[in-house]
């Protein structure tokens, strides 16, 4: 958590240098995720099925230099994954910080994503959904790489793709060699204001 706490206050100071800098702008971005979960269990893993779900970010672009960013975001996702005829999903408020190295059009971005879990339910085919919130942490350490095209006036339209990987387990009260991860594909359209 210290690590964490550092890492936050090192952003914040960049951020207020780039602002000094250069004009930042908000932005918006949504689109889908295409998620699935690495379960673990008696020394092997295995990935559940994909699943598909929201992601909607705003998001603040903090030029750092002419070809640097920081780009921190207040984001929903939905994850989860399918095992048989069980689905799980999952709802996060996240917070991704983000940097980003950039030229005229083409970027790619990276940085580590703390995410709050807000809903989480599985549903099978014989007894309908189900409430898992209380198996689950209550937070989800991810991180994130990937790119994004700008283009339009002031580049003000962006499509991007970025790949999300566990940092932790989500399970609660696991058991040894026990461990449910989240992994996934996000791809979004965004708009940045002036």
């Amino acid at each position: 958590m210290r690590k964490f706490t550092v890492l936050v206050l090192l952003l914040a100071i960049m951020a207020s240098v780039g602002q000094a800098q250069t004009k930042s702008r908000t932005g918006f971005r949504a689109g889908a995720n295409y998620s699935t979960q690495r379960i673990t269990a008696n020394k092997e893993s295995n990935y559940s099925d994909y699943v598909v779900g929201l992601n909607l970010a705003l998001y603040r672009q903090i030029p750092l230099s002419p070809i640097f960013a920081f780009q921190p975001e207040f984001a929903f996702n939905s994850m989860g994954g399918k095992v048989d005829r069980t689905t799980t999903r999952l709802s996060y408020i996240s917070f991704p910080f983000l940097f980003k190295i950039h030229g005229k059009h083409f970027g790619v971005l990276a940085g580590p994503q703390p995410s709050l879990l807000v809903g989480a339910k599985s549903t099978d085919g014989y007894s309908g959904s189900v409430n898992i919130k209380s198996q689950l942490k209550s937070i989800d350490m991810s991180a994130i790489t990937g790119f994004e095209y700008a283009f339009g006036k002031n580049n003000s339209y962006n499509v991007g793709l970025r790949y999300l990987f566990a940092l932790n387990n989500i399970k609660k009260d696991a058991l040894p060699g026990e461990k449910v991860s989240n992994y996934g594909l996000q791809l979004s359209v965004g708009f940045l204001f002036k």
